[in-house]
């Protein structure tokens, strides 16, 4: 699509030296919603979304864009996550494992005591939860164990899953990229399609 290869998109070639992350999350976007909108006739039942993270031309931060397709109105817009003065991590889709392994409370938790509560006590019981995170990532962190803790995220979700009833939602080879301003996007681990034999060096 931002090869300008794509006839439906003739004018969206991406310019290596002059684009910006919020630009390609707003035309993938685009892109999502049209391609959502031929293939359906009614928003689908489960949200569709994605995450669109790097670095703009001319910033040497990285940033994130998140953006979910509300209805087939109009294309979504998309919301900044994470900026220059951000560090952590987020966890989409299914986050109440990682989120009961180091917030110590997933969403549902907190939305039942707050129901359960008078909503005087409210603020006192999101302050005590909240305070029972613990935050796996500083602002310093190498590079390597970033990336370590990544795949630990998604194989701890992972195995939650599968040791629930139901079926298995997060499972299977996990796939790893690095992104950074010097290296550009790197693969760490990634699924092969073909025997190894023919993935020699990969």
């Amino acid at each position: 699509m931002l090869m300008g290869e794509d006839p439906r998109y003739p004018d969206w070639k991406l310019d290596s030296g002059n684009y910006t992350v919020e630009k390609v999350a707003s035309m993938t976007a685009q892109m999502l919603h049209d391609r959502l909108c031929r293939h359906f006739q009614e928003q689908p039942a489960s949200p569709v979304g994605m995450l669109v993270a790097g670095y703009s031309s001319d910033n040497s931060h990285p940033e994130a864009w998140v953006f979910y397709v509300q209805g087939l109105d109009t294309p979504p817009a998309p919301e900044l996550v994470a900026d220059a003065e951000s560090s952590g991590w987020l966890a989409y889709a299914q986050p109440s494992a990682t989120d009961r392994l180091f917030k110590g409370y997933d969403s549902r938790l907190l939305a039942e005591l707050l129901e359960a509560l008078p909503e005087e006590h409210h603020a006192a019981v999101i302050t005590t939860v909240r305070n029972q995170a613990q935050q796996p990532v500083m602002p310093a962190m190498p590079f390597p164990d970033a990336i370590a803790l990544a795949k630990y995220l998604v194989e701890v979700t992972s195995g939650y899953s599968h040791f629930l009833l139901g079926p298995d939602t997060v499972g299977g080879p996990v796939e790893v990229a690095g992104l950074n301003r010097h290296e550009g996007f790197k693969w760490i681990n990634r699924k092969h399609y073909y025997s190894n034999e023919l993935n020699q060096g990969a």
